[in-house]
């Protein structure tokens, strides 16, 4: 099956919005997909996430570095929270099948903290301002913030996260690469060549097309991938999905 995968930083609106340009490139280009997969729990998403989004917004709302900030730029801010899970719903609306990738998962509340998500996206958001010149300018405000999470990632080359991966396995002794074998076992189970495409959403480390990654294990798997790094990529469309 084709697949295309998307891989992004987490929270950043940049990312988002250049997901969204992809996507509608590829409605264009071959219609619906077959459903789509994103890094993201279900129940913690409905539950929790969106009324972070609605408590994020409030919170702008009353913060005096953000005063300046369009309430336009803020929607859009919110929207970045955990946005691999409904981004789609912009191009292909609400009837999309949807594989959850993280719904296995149970570690939320100890590592993630998600009922402060909105909490700790607002004081990112006021640091990331501090190096924008004009918090009026809706374009600058979406980029200083994408900038500011670009600066923080730790996965940002394939070389770093290999070594996060490395320390992660010598403190747990856990396999570092199970979530992409979990991932590549669910999406394979619904992808079909008969079913035309599907999209794939999630954050970078994941993305890479390298042993034992999700790339290339859907790659072992027979599938047609093209991969997607929004980092590398520009604002406009690209003309195809790997460019």
């Amino acid at each position: 099956m084709r697949l295309f995968i998307s891989g992004g930083y987490h929270q950043d609106p940049v990312h988002r919005e250049r997901l969204l340009n992809g996507m509608r490139l590829l409605r264009s280009q071959f219609g619906v997909p077959a459903f789509v997969a994103v890094e993201a729990n279900c129940a913690l998403f409905k539950v929790v996430i969106m009324e972070q989004r609605k408590l994020f917004i409030a919170l702008a709302q009353q913060d005096q570095e953000m005063a300046a900030v369009p309430d336009t730029a803020k929607e859009v801010l919110s929207k970045a929270m955990l946005y691999e899970a409904d981004t789609h719903e912009e191009v292909f609306g609400k009837a999309l099948k949807i594989l959850w990738l993280d719904d296995c998962r149970t570690d939320f509340d100890e590592i993630l903290d998600p009922c402060n998500t909105a909490r700790r996206y607002l004081q990112l958001c006021r640091h990331a301002l501090k190096k924008c010149d004009n918090t009026a300018d809706h374009r600058e405000v979406l980029s200083s913030v994408s900038a500011f999470i670009t600066e923080q990632a730790r996965s940002h080359s394939l070389e770093s996260n290999k070594i996060l991966r490395e320390k992660f396995f010598s403190e747990t002794r856990s396999n570092p690469y199970e979530r992409d074998e979990i991932w590549a076992e669910v999406i394979s189970k619904s992808a079909s060549p008969q079913s035309g495409y599907a999209i794939i959403v999630v954050g970078v480390p994941h993305a890479f097309d390298e042993e034992r990654y999700l790339g290339a294990l859907l790659k072992e798997q027979g599938h047609d991938c093209q991969l997607r790094l929004l980092a590398e990529t520009g604002d406009e469309p690209p003309t195809s999905w790997s460019s």
